[in-house]
């Protein structure tokens, strides 16, 4: 009986391997598992030995339940991460932990704000100080900086031609540096899509872009950066040490 569960194990993880689905791998259930049940010694060619040792065809839930048996132990099942119980470590920080509090920004408008009333029910005061500074960040109105620049042609009055003016040079790709440096930054340095930059650009800087027009302005930015990447990369080979990191090393304080 071991060697049949040995056996059956083994086909049902042949299974899963080559990717068959519930429905897949019950169709070849009987085919995958005949030559274990002709070694059976209860039956040849006969029915399907059941989880409880009993006779019958095999079911979907009795497929699932074997299934899950048979990976009880198996190499191909993930491991569990073991957690820790309840209520050994408290979150938030730590004792000792430095804390970051908000900074105070330089403000670009401030606003005072009086005391309406004191609790004995008077309303005047004097000698009125600022005692503590409550501050409020948000993004401005986003609003895009559209320029058109109209070309123009005229007739030539040497020989009668009509030339015509061409775009600057700077202007040529359609899109600045502030807003290619963004889309760089957001699908360079965050590792997002294409797609995502550009449901970006459209629902929030309500700016209608093409997924090639992303990839050209990510392409122009690393071209931009390139160089400096280079020279940081000569100061890093010639440094005496390279791949320092925060963590405290004990070599040195001995």
């Amino acid at each position: 009986m071991e060697e049949y569960q040995r056996e059956l194990e083994e086909d049902i993880i042949r299974c899963l391997l080559i990717g068959l689905d519930t429905d897949g791998a019950r169709q070849i259930w009987p085919i995958s598992c005949r030559s274990s049940l002709s070694a059976h010694p209860a039956s040849r060619d006969g029915p399907v030995p059941r989880a409880g040792g009993e006779l019958g065809s095999a079911t979907e839930p009795e497929f699932h339940h074997v299934l899950g048996a048979a990976l009880i132990g198996s190499p191909y099942q993930k491991p569990r991460r073991r957690t820790g119980s309840k209520g050994s470590r408290k979150g938030g920080g730590k004792p000792g932990h430095a804390g970051h509090r908000q900074v105070l920004l330089a403000p670009t408008s401030v606003e005072d704000v009086l005391p309406e009333s004191c609790a004995c029910g008077s309303g005047e005061f004097d000698r009125l100080r600022p005692y503590y500074t409550h501050q409020v960040i948000e993004l401005p109105p986003i609003e895009m900086e559209v320029t058109h620049w109209v070309l123009h042609q005229g007739r030539c009055l040497g020989c009668g031609g009509w030339p015509k003016a061409q775009v600057p040079g700077e202007q040529v790709t359609g899109y600045g540096p502030r807003l290619s440096a963004l889309m760089a930054e957001l699908a360079g340095t965050y590792g997002n899509g294409r797609r995502m930059v550009q449901t970006f650009c459209s629902s929030v800087l309500g700016v209608p872009i093409s997924l090639g027009a992303i990839q050209k302005g990510v392409d122009r930015v690393s071209q931009t950066i390139d160089p400096y990447y280079t020279v940081i990369a000569a100061h890093a080979r010639q440094a005496p040490v390279n791949s320092g990191d925060a963590q405290e090393s004990r070599h040195f304080e001995r």
